[in-house]
């Protein structure tokens, strides 16, 4: 029997890629802050996650997602393999196929931040 498990993440996009064979690809970030119990330093701990959407789903995601945007997603954890074509190398990297991606960015914060990138 195939389980399926599915993880929920919320974070900001990056700049997204539609490949030509219809593939959408973006990283999601988030950010945290945290204080050393010990030391009272503040740190901060980012988390990147590289995410695909595939097919109409991506085609229609694509125009939507924008840089910086506030998004919450919803996929399964896929390894891609490959061979590096510098090294011959065989690579791997663990990203989210996504099923689902809501944007909880709002119409005026996403004008503030189209006025904040052109500066």
């Amino acid at each position: 029997m195939r389980h399926e498990n599915y993880l929920s993440f919320e974070g900001y996009a990056t700049d997204t890629e539609y490949l030509d064979h219809g593939k959408l690809v973006f990283t999601i970030i988030q950010s945290e802050e945290y204080t050393v119990k010990d030391t009272g330093e503040v740190r901060e701990n980012k988390v990147f996650l590289d995410c695909e959407a595939y097919g109409k789903y991506a085609e229609v995601m694509k125009d939507k997602i924008n840089k910086g945007d506030h998004i919450k997603i919803t996929g399964r954890l896929k390894q891609d393999e490959w061979t590096d074509k510098e090294t011959g190398k065989n690579r791997k990297k663990i990203v989210v196929a996504l099923n689902n991606i809501n944007i909880l960015t709002t119409k005026e914060q996403r004008d503030y931040l189209k006025t904040m990138n052109k500066k």
